[in-house]
């Protein structure tokens, strides 16, 4: 009896994997070629300035007006706070402008959405840097075959052997991105169900299979308030040894920028690399050594054909006030920022 009691419970397992796994292959053969999908997962998009699945979405949905000259965004949170892509499509009628910059990302980040941005065949991309960014390990999200040969090849033995990243060894997090790039349903696991949540409770709501998705979903920002007023006394109070110098991954992140731009020149984009400012006096929390590391590769990028610096000195000279933290804006800054950006994008296509 013990045999068939053993027998029985066990035979429903086979079962389960093999459905399991059909399933995981429906999701990967029908979910992700379809640009169909993609416009459902960027419709159902709640507001989240570190989801990279909403650009991953949004740049495999393709064109959203074929009439218009598209303008991509791409970087990190002070992009995606820095610019408002609603007041941008505005002050540029002629532009189809999507702000896909995901909240934490780095160049090796972009390096990854620009691979894939090509497709959106975009006239002109706008590219944020900061010296902060620089400084960002690899993500899982982001990373495929390019990313990682670059990581390997730019990373110190002791890094590729020691390093974690949120926790886990560097080699596990490469092997997950890496697989990803074959099952990129694993890769996004939480995001899609979530956008699933969000899709079964507007329906619920209007009772419909397509709803209208959140009427507040875009045009919103996760920087309202400003920060506590000791906040930025805090930051810049930074003793002179504890200054932020270059990181383990700053060779890696130097040489994905280069190559980012370096893609976006070979597409035959306008490259516009803006250095998007801190708020003020921020920058002394950088060693002299680094800041100048930092604008000797400005320099060099901004060499490139087709390929712009935006310095500090071509954008507003924003106000304490305008910011709510060190390095994102409020409201007023944002509209300062973006009307400019778009008076650069106009001079950049008339050239």
């Amino acid at each position: 009896m013990g045999t068939t009691s053993s027998t029985s419970s066990s035979s429903p397992r086979p079962k389960a994997f093999l459905l399991a796994l059909a399933l995981l292959g429906v999701l990967e053969g029908g979910l992700w070629p379809s640009s169909t999908a993609a416009r459902f997962l960027s419709r159902y998009t709640r507001v989240d300035i570190a989801d990279a699945l909403s650009a991953v979405s949004a740049v495999r949905a393709g064109r959203r007006d074929p009439a218009r000259r598209p303008c991509v965004l791409l970087g990190s949170s002070r992009i995606r706070e820095g610019f408002d892509e609603e007041l941008l499509r505005r002050a540029l009628p002629e532009c189809d402008v999507q702000n896909l910059a995901v909240g934490g990302s780095c160049p090796a980040d972009l390096l990854y959405l620009v691979r894939r941005s090509a497709s959106l065949a975009p006239a002109t991309v706008v590219l944020g840097v900061s010296p902060d960014e620089l400084q960002g390990a690899p993500k899982a999200e982001f990373l495929d075959a390019e990313v990682a040969g670059l990581l390997a090849t730019r990373a110190t033995a002791g890094t590729l052997a020691n390093a974690r990243v949120a926790e886990k060894p560097l080699l596990s997090v490469v092997l997950v991105g890496l697989a990803g790039e074959w099952l990129p349903t694993l890769r996004h696991r939480q995001r899609l169900w979530r956008r699933f949540s969000n899709y079964k409770r507007l329906a619920v709501r209007q009772r419909g299979l397509w709803p209208n998705p959140d009427p507040d979903r875009t045009g919103r920002f996760g920087c309202t308030d400003p920060a506590p007023a000791d906040y930025f006394a805090k930051q810049l109070a930074v003793p002179a040894d504890q200054l932020l110098g270059a990181s383990e991954w700053c060779a890696f992140q130097e040489a994905a920028l280069e190559r980012a731009v370096d893609a976006c020149v070979g597409f035959g984009d306008t490259v516009l690399l803006v250095d998007f400012p801190s708020y003020p006096g921020f920058e002394t929390r950088y060693s002299p050594s680094y800041r100048d590391e930092y604008h000797a590769l400005l320099a060099r990028l901004g060499a490139r054909p087709r390929a712009r610096v935006v310095g500090q000195a071509d954008l507003p000279a924003l106000a304490p006030s305008e910011y709510a933290d060190y390095a994102h804006l409020l409201a007023p800054g944002r509209e300062r920022m973006s009307a400019r950006l778009a008076e650069l994008v106009r001079e950049a296509e008339r050239q």
